[in-house]
């Protein structure tokens, strides 16, 4: 069955299929006649939600066409669109278009996904938050990456370390010292056609059954995570 944002809105998950009526070029991505809630009901009276929303629903059904073989990637990347989709009426209550730069950042975010198969760590790589890059050079490998909390900005995290890749595990440093924090490493780990990214703390640091550390992490700001998902881009994914 092929899955698209039409069929995902059908389950209270996504932006939806086609708008009847003098804007339809414009967007949005639904029928605005059988608009549901507040959040679809303000996209439809906004020109600029309603570009942003035909910009999602575009740059989300070429990347699943693009990996239509790849069920894995499909999967993380359907996970991340129902998170955006719920996190929308929230996004509606803050101020400062709080919903415009919900839409925006999302559009941003996958219309920058690179659908090209990738071996290794190398290359950018990204989610709403922000990015991480994985160059190498005559001295090995490094890592650099930039993230903030894309709604409220309530933290931001940054990374500038090198690493080594033991198997299929990227660690960054090699000797996880901090002097805040000894015994903290970055670790990347390949999922399918994207990266799963892990701040791991010492020897008997609590985690969450996903693997994430529970105490608060070295290269964030107050309750700031680097942990999560993050996708091939075409070009570097700065925070906001």
């Amino acid at each position: 069955m092929k899955i698209t944002l039409g069929s995902l809105r059908s389950s209270a998950f996504a932006v939806s299929v086609v708008f009847a009526g003098p804007a339809a070029a414009a967007g949005p991505s639904f029928d605005c006649a059988g608009a549901r809630g507040p959040v679809e009901t303000a996209i439809c009276r906004s020109e600029r939600l309603a570009k942003l929303d035909l910009r999602i629903d575009a740059a989300y059904r070429r990347i699943m066409r693009a990996w239509s073989t790849d069920a894995a990637t499909r999967e993380e990347l359907r996970a991340v669109q129902r998170r955006f989709v719920e996190d929308r009426e929230s996004a509606m209550a803050i101020d400062d278009d709080g919903l415009g730069r919900h839409l925006e950042a999302q559009a941003i975010f996958l219309e920058a996904i690179d659908t090209e198969p990738r071996s290794g760590f190398e290359g950018e790589w990204g989610n709403v938050a922000g990015g991480v890059r994985v160059t190498r050079d005559a001295a090995g490998l490094a890592l650099w990456g930039n993230a903030v909390e894309p709604l409220r900005f309530r933290w931001i995290c940054d990374v500038d370390d090198r690493g080594v890749v033991a198997g299929t595990t990227f660690i960054a440093p090699p000797a996880a010292v901090s002097p805040t924090h000894p015994e903290w490493s970055i670790r990347l780990e390949r999922v399918a056609g994207a990266v799963r990214l892990l701040e791991v703390g010492p020897p008997g640091t609590e985690t969450a059954p996903d693997g994430r550390a529970l105490a608060q992490t070295p290269k964030c700001g107050h309750r700031g995570r680097f942990d999560g998902i993050y996708f091939p881009t075409k070009h570097r994914l700065r925070s906001n």
